[in-house]
């Protein structure tokens, strides 16, 4: 069934196939000699096409660690930063007028499903922007272009307000203040 008439007539090249390779004289060799074992392998060697490609997909290779464990200072230095937070910033409204700035490290898991470290190892990032809200519920702190879980801090420092505040004395809106 396969070598009908029809699909011989399909292939036009079927004739010259048939003919095989061409016979060389003496003289072929004279104007086309063998290439050398040596030069032959040159052509088979690997070559990289765009120069300089691996080396820079190799340095946006992301590296990925364990997360490490925090020592008791660094846990109160923390939860003292947050709470501070929380006294002047409770609520979103709150958090605008204060305008507090922060700048912190935390820990990102792997989120590439792909990746062998996927949600077993993370890298660390550090960030700086404005505190939108605190959460003491869900346990989160809400910056302006994020949302991030108090236990994936590793450092966090306040640098400044609009208003000044301390730990010992808290911001209390005003009776005429709206919330």
């Amino acid at each position: 069934m396969r070598n009908t008439t029809e699909e011989r007539k399909a292939f036009p090249y079927e004739e010259i196939l048939r003919l095989g390779m061409p016979e060389r004289d003496q003289y072929f060799y004279l104007k086309h000699p063998k290439m050398p074992c040596g030069k032959r392998a040159k052509i088979f060697a690997p070559f990289s096409a765009l120069k300089g490609f691996d080396e820079e997909v190799a340095s946006k290779e992301v590296r990925y660690v364990e997360k490490r464990g925090l020592s008791d200072e660094e846990v109160q230095t923390i939860n003292t930063c947050l709470s501070e937070i929380y006294a002047a910033a409770k609520t979103e409204r709150l958090a605008e007028k204060a305008g507090i700035r922060v700048r912190l490290c935390c820990y990102r898991p792997c989120e590439d499903d792909h990746h062998p470290d996927y949600r077993i190892r993370g890298t660390y990032e550090t960030m700086t922007g404005l505190v939108k809200r605190i959460d003491p519920i869900r346990h989160v702190l809400c910056l302006e272009q994020d949302t991030i879980p108090f236990d994936c801090l590793a450092e966090i420092e306040i640098l400044g307000s609009n208003r000044t505040f301390l730990p010992e004395k808290f911001y209390f809106p005003e009776e005429n203040e709206e919330f």
